[in-house]
């Protein structure tokens, strides 16, 4: 028992490292340089422009929300001219992770380069702002759900940050309106369904990877298409619900899977019977729809998976989170899938 207990505390602690930017990546080459952008309480009251990076790599900016001063990444792509207005996706972290470390571990940077959008990565508060971020002690969480004892106050309004975030990329590098999504792993999918709910007419399509919807009856004023990706395999998001026990030893209770898909499919008006997108070896897909103004739903079975980012890096051991599979790369299906929907 004492050799588990040491290596469940030597890998969160190798991950908290990670997860804050004080180490070279698995590779041994150095962290990713970033470049300090913006720095701004709220609005600009007058009204003068933010300075517009225009190097491509990762850039970084920190808004003012209420008490405390918020961080995000945009990560120009290559192919950036400043000219056209390109499509922005909102990629957000899951609990405990950092943007910079998911930045890094995810492989959006390299889609984003490969297919000229934005990727934006919004970062979460510890539940003490004054303390830095810890994987095991002082983790990042992202606020999707009616507040929990020992969750980030109130005054940390998640929701407020990401506006704001989309206020500022999309006037400083013309993101286009119509197409911005938003991405999220673990708890950052369950907080990519809040998005969703609260500003339905800002966000085309999202795209939670093991996520949860907490939202007790929610309500959706406009359509927003979504697709679901989760591993067969994974142990903290079980695919028939249940009692799980998280990394810090909390405990909570999931819906089925099929379930949460089956409601978002229902707020979007599809009809009940889903169809067979894809079944060959590793994966399951399918979809429903159409929906109101051509929505859809796509849910992915990625089988002999477990708590990783499909296609990414997984930093936490095998025995933690599960194992991986190869079988999907879910930067291309989700972008692929958000190019179909458009803002209208």
């Amino acid at each position: 028992m004492k050799r588990e207990y040491l290596a469940v505390s030597i890998a969160l602690c190798f991950a908290s490292l990670l997860a804050s930017g004080r180490m070279a990546d698995a590779a041994g080459q150095p962290l990713p340089s970033v470049r300090p952008g913006s720095k701004r309480a709220g609005a600009d009251k007058e009204g003068a422009p933010v300075r517009r990076p225009t190097a491509p790599g990762a850039h970084s900016f920190t808004l003012r929300i209420g008490d405390f001063d918020r961080r995000y990444y945009v990560h120009i792509p290559v192919t950036y001219d400043g000219k056209t207005s390109v499509p922005m996706v909102l990629v957000l972290h899951g609990r405990a992770d950092t943007a910079a470390a998911f930045m890094r571990n995810s492989g959006w940077t390299r889609k984003a380069n490969a297919s000229g959008f934005l990727a934006v990565f919004p970062e979460a508060l510890p539940p003490d702002p004054t303390r830095a971020p810890q994987f095991f002690g002082n983790p990042p969480m992202w606020s999707d759900r009616p507040p929990l004892p020992g969750r980030q106050s109130e005054s940390a309004d998640d929701l407020d940050f990401l506006a704001a975030v989309l206020d500022e990329v999309t006037a400083m590098f013309g993101a286009d309106p119509k197409r911005i999504y938003a991405a999220g792993f673990a708890e950052g999918g369950s907080m990519a369904f809040q998005l969703a709910l609260a500003m339905p007419e800002r966000i085309a399509a999202i795209a939670p990877v093991a996520g949860c919807l907490w939202t007790q009856r929610p309500k959706l004023r406009k359509p927003v298409s979504m697709m679901y990706i989760v591993g067969a395999d994974d142990p903290l998001v079980p695919l028939s619900g249940g009692k799980v026990r998280l990394l810090g030893g909390r405990v909570e209770t999931w819906p089925r899977v099929g379930d949460i898909v089956r409601q978002w499919a229902e707020l979007l008006g599809c009809p009940p019977q889903a169809k067979a997108l894809r079944t060959e070896e590793g994966v399951i897909a399918v979809a429903y729809g159409p929906g109101r103004e051509g929505s859809e739903v796509v849910f992915y079975i990625v089988k002999g998976h477990g708590h990783v980012w499909p296609g990414g890096r997984r930093i936490l051991s095998e025995r933690l989170v599960g194992k991986t599979s190869n079988a999907l790369n879910a930067n291309d299906v989700i972008w692929d899938f958000f190019q179909k929907h458009v803002r209208r």
